[in-house]
Parts: structure tokens; C-alpha cells; sequence
């Protein structure tokens, strides 16, 4: 579950780093959409830390 928790992590950090930029760079219909997906990227970076440090939290 540990490497679940560590893909997690880095690819929720990656996509909420993606959608900020996003947010800020592209027109106007992308960017709520991009603004609406940030924070659902940076709760599954949460996610993946809370499966790495809590022994069988999603198992």
C-alpha cells in the first residue's frame, strides 16, 4: 500500500501544481474547469500522505 500512497502523493501534488498553473494561464471556460480539479488533485496528494504514514488506512 505504501507505493499506492507514494503514486498517490506524487501525481495529486503534480496535478494540483498543473491546474493552479492552468488556472492562471489558459481562457476562460478551461479555467474553472482546471480551478474545480486543483482542489480535488491536492486531496489525493492528502490522500497518499495519509496512506503512507497511517498503517492500513485504505487497506
Amino acid at each position: 500500500m505504501r507505493i499506492l500512497g507514494i503514486m498517490l502523493f506524487v501525481f495529486g501534488s503534480a496535478a494540483a501544481a498543473y491546474c493552479t498553473w492552468a488556472v492562471y494561464r489558459l481562457g476562460r471556460p478551461k479555467d474553472v474547469v482546471f480551478g474545480i480539479l486543483a482542489p480535488v488533485a491536492m486531496i489525493l496528494a492528502l490522500l497518499g500522505l495519509l496512506s503512507i504514514f497511517v498503517p492500513g488506512f485504505l487497506g
